[in-house]
C-alpha cells in the first residue's frame, strides 16, 4: 500500500519575512522605455546611504529623498546598480535616472509600498 508523507512547513518568522521583503524586486518602465528594477530599502540600506552622503546633503529634505529613491534601484535596462557608497556615486545614479526615471520610479514606489510624498499631502489638503 502506498504511503503519504506530509511535510509541515512552518510559517516564516518575522525575521525571515523582513529578509524576503528586502530581496523582492519590482519593475517599472519610464517614458524613455527603460526598465527600472527596484526594491524596498532595508533599515541598514538607509543607514548606509546616510553614512555615504554629507551632513549638508542629509539635512536637505528634498535631496535626501532623491538619494533614497535612487538607492532603491537595482538595475536599469538590465545593467546592475549597487547601493551607492559615496555621495558622488549617488549623484551619478541621480543623473542616470533623470526626470523620466524619477517620475516612473516615484509612481511605482508609491504604488508598491504605499509611500506618500510631501506633494501628495499638499494635494490632499487642497493646497
Amino acid at each position: 500500500m502506498p504511503s503519504i508523507k506530509v511535510n509541515k512547513v512552518a510559517a516564516p518568522t518575522e525575521s525571515q519575512r523582513i529578509v524576503e521583503e528586502g530581496n523582492k524586486h519590482y519593475s517599472t518602465t519610464d517614458a524613455l522605455g527603460r526598465e527600472i528594477v527596484f526594491r524596498r530599502l532595508t533599515g541598514s540600506d538607509q543607514r548606509r546611504m546616510l553614512k555615504a552622503i554629507s551632513n549638508e546633503s542629509a539635512n536637505k529634505e528634498k535631496l535626501l529623498g532623491m538619494y533614497m529613491l535612487a538607492a532603491c534601484v537595482v538595475s536599469i535596462d538590465g545593467d546592475p546598480i549597487s547601493l551607492p557608497k559615496t555621495e558622488l556615486q549617488a549623484d551619478f545614479l541621480v543623473d542616470r535616472l533623470e526626470t523620466h526615471g524619477f517620475e516612473a520610479l516615484g509612481a511605482a514606489v508609491k504604488k508598491e509600498f504605499g509611500v506618500t510624498t510631501e506633494e501628495d499631502l499638499r494635494d490632499d489638503a487642497g493646497e
